[in-house]
């Protein structure tokens, strides 16, 4: 007979007043990594209408406590019951939104399953960049932060690789689950392009007052080779920075942010081969997904379409 899958979102079956989610949160970042989610996260935390999980990327809702791998990696999933989770709304007085962020569960069957049960009203945003930019800023980002020693060719030498950072089929599980009108779908590209006006359009589609302008001066999880690579882990520790972040003033913050930007440099621009062999792998997945959510992709993302 299979094993019961353990789910930590459900309440306490022997006590009846055991609480659930209770609707919290309504607004849940499902992704993409290096796609602009900790932009939004911090904007969304600084409106005075929405309320943010103080932990970005709880990763609770694609927690699994059956799997080994998942409890020994408390970096990757620092929220694991039912009342930590809630913890993290604690704070909420009378925000209409209450969110939180965490990339991860694009990839997560797990989470898909646990938002259609627990929080089926809950607003879904998706955000999204040209693939081949997100795959050379995901490099980056593991390079920084000492995830990889692999050389670029070697990584995009790797078929499992790239095909795990394609959109459509992860897409598809919460299109299929939640129907196309209730993802927020938003881009890196215009976030990049011009801050405030994303703002206005993030906050309109929130319902919340799109007036509010946030710190725009901030980069927020900026992408780069770091010169010094102690300096970028103490100012980039997960743990020290959600513990600074109910500490320590926010200016105190933005500065040791502004002081790990600056310890980053640009990373060098891809050859045009790769670029060109890098257009065909990501071509056909932008094209199911321009299908899937209804809007031209391939053309915005410069991927170039086949002759006929």
């Amino acid at each position: 007979m299979p094993t019961r899958r353990v789910d930590p979102c459900q309440p306490d079956r022997e006590d009846p007043t055991s609480p659930g989610l209770d609707g919290k949160p309504n607004l849940i970042v499902i992704g993409a990594h290096r796609a602009g989610t900790t932009a939004v996260y911090r904007f969304c935390q600084e409106h005075p209408q929405v309320y943010m999980s103080p932990i970005k990327e709880t990763n609770f809702l694609a927690f699994d406590p059956d799997n080994p791998a998942h409890l020994r990696d408390h970096e990757q999933y620092p929220v694991r019951t039912l009342e930590e989770y809630r913890d993290q709304f604690r704070g909420v007085s009378a925000e209409p939104v209450v969110g939180e962020a965490s990339p991860n569960y694009l990839y997560s069957q797990l989470a898909v399953e646990r938002i259609a049960k627990h929080l089926p009203e809950a607003g879904l945003l998706l955000m999204l960049r040209n693939p081949i930019d997100r795959l050379r800023s995901m490099y980056l980002a593991q390079v920084r932060d000492g995830r990889t020693r692999r050389s670029w060719q070697q990584a995009i030498s790797s078929v499992p690789w790239l095909k795990r950072h394609a959109y459509c089929d992860n897409v598809a599980r919460y299109v299929h689950a939640f129907g196309r009108q209730r993802l927020i779908v938003m881009f890196y590209e215009d976030l990049e392009a011009d801050a405030n006006a994303f703002c206005s359009d993030l906050f309109g589609r929130l319902r919340v007052d799109p007036t509010f302008v946030p710190n725009l001066q901030i980069r927020h999880n900026k992408g780069g080779v770091p010169r010094s690579k102690l300096l970028h882990r103490l100012t980039t520790n997960k743990r020290v920075n959600t513990i600074a972040g109910s500490l320590v003033p926010h200016s105190w913050i933005n500065a040791a942010k502004s002081v790990r930007n600056k310890n980053l440099d640009r990373p060098p621009p891809l050859e045009a081969t790769e670029v060109t062999a890098l257009r065909k792998v990501f071509r056909p997945d932008a094209e199911r997904l321009e299908l899937l959510l209804d809007m031209e992709l391939v053309d915005r993302w410069q991927l170039g379409r086949p002759e006929t």
